[in-house]
């Protein structure tokens, strides 16, 4: 068993020559399309504001690889809006809609928001849970309070891959979610499938950032894998760059205050044993990620009015205390994007 990740930025503008190198993957084989296109890099702004840079940018960086899944029936998983809150998964819709009635698509999509309750905190709290701060900031509580709970614009709890899995489980076109962990994306059909958790989160390390884990390092760029139960290898299909054992060992790296070590929704990804070989094809062989089962802990993101001024806000960021948070307040809907008009919500679920 495997399966084959055709895997891109959505929020980078694409490479000039992208649809060649779509193709090229797709002579390789697709089984699921993946994007990131959440992120607090940008800083709390955006998510305080409910705006995004440009959805029109990520509307034309969707369109060959959205061509793509309709032409060949591939499933798709984007996160979309930049801070990922229902109010920038709207408007990325409306985008999603707008390419639909131009090219004539028809997909019937699993929308996934990552808006917390602010109710469900409160009553969290009130019960005991203390929900510790990632990292400690001057002006920020060690643990978050009622205050700021009460004080926040918005919040948001990375996805993990469950909610994922169970939209495309449903028989779902596509899923599109708010704020998401990156690899959690890429990690959801794996899983699906029977792939061991490890190989599953080390092949979305490497691929969330698209064409940054090439030689080049350049996030215009696609890249791709196959992942089976012991390893995956990754190809890059562009024609402007390859992969080499430096480039993708390196992208593990990416982000992580830890080499070896990555703390994930349920728990830690270890590369400490990892090897990385060549293959006679151009590709890269990954083995050894190791998976550490550990409470299950959503990170949330919130955002408050600190006054105006041309600099972001301080993002307000908490780790669960426990797994009682678990996946709460996820909402699924199923949604058709039609070439005419998008059709009433089908149905909804919450995941406890």
């Amino acid at each position: 068993m495997s399966v084959k990740i055709l895997s891109f930025i959505n929020h980078a503008p694409q490479a000039l020559d992208v649809e060649d190198s779509i193709e090229r993957a797709l002579e390789w084989g697709v089984d699921v399309i993946v994007a990131q296109g959440t992120s607090n890099d940008w800083g709390a702004y955006w998510l305080g504001s409910g705006l995004q840079a440009n959805s029109a940018n990520m509307k034309a960086n969707l369109r060959p690889y959205l061509r793509a899944a309709s032409e060949r029936k591939i499933p798709f998983v984007l996160s979309v809006g930049q801070a990922g809150a229902d109010i920038h998964v709207e408007e990325s819709l409306s985008r999603v809609d707008e390419l639909c009635r131009e090219e004539g698509w028809n997909f019937d999509v699993g929308v996934i928001s990552a808006d917390i309750d602010p109710d469900f905190l409160r009553a969290e709290l009130r019960a005991g849970t203390r929900i510790r701060a990632v990292h400690d900031v001057e002006g920020l509580s060690p643990y978050l309070t009622e205050s700021d709970i009460s004080e926040s614009i918005r919040i948001v709890g990375l996805l993990g891959p469950e909610p994922i899995m169970d939209a495309l489980a449903s028989g779902v076109d596509g899923v599109i979610t708010g704020r998401a962990v990156d690899i959690a994306l890429h990690m959801a059909l794996p899983l699906l499938k029977g792939i061991p958790r490890g190989v599953a989160a080390h092949a979305g390390k490497i691929l969330e950032c698209g064409g940054i884990a090439g030689s080049n390092a350049d996030a215009s760029e696609p890249i791709w894998a196959e992942v089976d139960e012991t390893g995956f290898v990754v190809r890059s299909p562009s024609a402007s760059q390859s992969v080499t054992r430096r480039s993708v060992a390196a992208h593990s790296f990416y982000e992580r205050e830890d080499p070896f070590r990555e703390a994930n929704p349920g728990g830690m990804l270890d590369l400490s044993e990892c090897t990385y070989a060549e293959t006679p094809d151009g590709g890269i062989r990954c083995e050894g990620a190791r998976w550490i089962d550990e409470p299950y802990t959503v990170l949330i993101e919130g955002a408050k009015l600190l006054g105006y001024s041309r600099a972001s806000a301080v993002a307000r960021g908490a780790c669960a205390g426990g797994s009682s948070l678990g996946l709460a307040g996820h909402r699924t809907q199923i949604r058709g994007l039609r070439s005419g008009k998008r059709l009433p919500n089908q149905g909804s679920s919450v995941r406890p």
